[in-house]
């Protein structure tokens, strides 16, 4: 269509149905004995629904030429228009024959978005679904021609599936995959110094590392991965982590990343040095991975590129915590820079976590609502600003929420907050909580992990309490 596609990345296999009638596009008068016509998944819906209702009321001309031709069963089958399948909107699709037709403005043909189209395209392929890709001028010009196509692709489908049993049915879960864990974490395990006013620890650091003990620490109601690369050096760290009971890749490194991280007393700053630095994340280590949301724990400008970034978002839900885009390292002193892909990371990201500092470096201003606004017009879908001991700002493109701070009994060690904060919300959010219950509950785990150095290592009754 011609406006910006509101799509989050692609979550692989068939996505468990949601409750009927609830924001499925037009009253169908079908039930699932037909077949499932609930095709959302249940994580990203609620921020699609309001997308497609969106598009629904503000239809281009060429959409409404073509709506007028398709609607009902004019066809001899119904279609339907902005209707979520999985983590897409797919502009008019007939679920019988899983026949998706997208029209394309100008937008669908500058910069990336050819791209960003082929990798949709693809991933709805491998869901079974036909896609059928109309410019607008078509449309408007010949309505007729573009029907004929349509009634054609129809046409053909019933001929393929004739071979098999007639009408195709929706794969069971899982089916023709490997195992899709709700959350992966993909980040580099590290070797911290954190020094404060008080005292000085060596131990193991780094987003993924925080994510996991933390997560180790909550009932085990999400499935979890961690990916990881790391040198010799810390094979003992990975033979704790594995201990844990979690699904566990660990690929080999020349090196694992050093950081000295010294506090001073206001533990909302820090200054970093970086002794070594560890092989970045590629394409093929990713390709192996299926899982609905990927959190990508960047330590460093050079991670991810963006390339590794958009091959995720096909396969689910890109989190991002924007901290490692923002700084490299320059003989061993970190040093903070211009994120370099930012528009093109961004637009393939459903939630990025950033704090005031990192507000400022990304968005040019620390104003909570100006920066929500604007990530949300790069393509992210839930920006959560975290902001120290003042608590956190989410926006989901409609919305701010406000989470209130909730105060800890000592302040002894800020390290891995952020990442604590990303493990409780992404915990609640995969389990259908709301942004806000969320967000608090990330906000109470994140006061208890204050209390003490290292990840969190309370209990859900301890998160309770605080939240009391």
């Amino acid at each position: 269509m011609e406006t910006k596609d509101k799509e989050l990345g692609k979550v692989p296999g068939t996505a468990s149905p949601s409750p009927i009638g609830e924001g499925w596009g037009e009253a169908s008068g079908e039930t699932s004995s037909s077949f499932i016509f609930e095709t959302a998944d249940d994580f990203s819906y609620g921020l699609l629904k309001q997308y497609a209702k969106e598009n629904r009321l503000s239809m281009t001309e060429a959409e409404g030429i073509l709506w007028r031709m398709i609607r009902g069963k004019s066809l001899g089958f119904k279609f339907r228009r902005q209707h979520i399948i999985d983590n897409y909107i797919a502009d008019f699709v007939d679920l019988h024959h899983k026949l998706i037709i997208e029209l394309d403005g100008k937008y669908h043909f500058i910069g990336h978005q050819p791209i960003s189209d082929a990798v949709r395209t693809t991933a709805l392929n491998k869901m079974g679904y036909v896609v059928l890709r109309f410019k607008n001028e078509e449309v408007i010009g010949a309505p007729l021609k573009v029907l004929d196509n349509i009634k054609q692709a129809m046409k053909e489908i019933d001929n393929a599936q004739s071979t098999t049993s007639g009408i195709a049915s929706p794969s069971p879960i899982g089916e023709g995959r490997g195992e899709a864990f709700d959350i992966c974490s993909i980040g580099h395990i590290t070797r911290d110094k954190i020094v404060t006013p008080d005292k000085t620890v060596y131990m193991a650091g780094g987003t993924s590392f925080y994510m996991t003990y933390g997560i180790s620490h909550l009932p085990r109601k999400v499935s979890y991965q961690l990916v990881t690369k790391v040198g010799e050096e810390s094979k003992e760290d990975i033979e704790k982590i594995k201990a844990l009971g979690f699904d566990t890749i660990c690929y080999p490194s020349r090196h694992t990343v050093f950081f000295e991280n010294i506090y001073g007393k206001d533990q909302n700053g820090r200054t970093q040095k970086v002794r070594a630095k560890a092989d970045p994340f590629t394409i093929e280590d990713v390709k192996p991975l299926e899982a609905k949301v990927f959190h990508l724990g960047s330590l460093l400008a050079d991670d991810f590129a963006p390339e590794v970034v958009e091959y995720l978002a096909t396969k689910g839900i890109v989190s991002i915590d924007v901290q490692g885009y923002l700084r490299e390292v320059v003989n061993e002193d970190v040093h903070a820079v211009p994120w370099k892909d930012k528009e093109r990371v961004l637009r393939c990201t459903g939630m990025l976590k950033l704090n005031e500092s990192e507000m400022v470096s990304i968005a040019g201003s620390s104003d909570t609502h100006e920066v929500g606004k604007r990530l949300a017009k790069m393509g992210v879908r839930e920006v959560v600003m975290t902001l120290g001991s003042y608590g956190a700002v989410i926006y989901d493109g409609d919305k701010f929420y406000d989470i209130p701070p909730y105060e800890p009994k000592a302040v002894v060690d800020a390290t891995g907050c952020g990442d604590t904060f990303s493990t409780g919300y992404l915990w609640c959010r995969v389990q259908g909580m709301d942004i806000e219950e969320s967000g608090k509950f990330a906000a109470a785990m994140c006061s208890l992990k204050l209390e003490h150095s290292g990840p969190f290592d309370g209990t859900i009754e301890d998160i309770e309490a605080r939240l009391q």
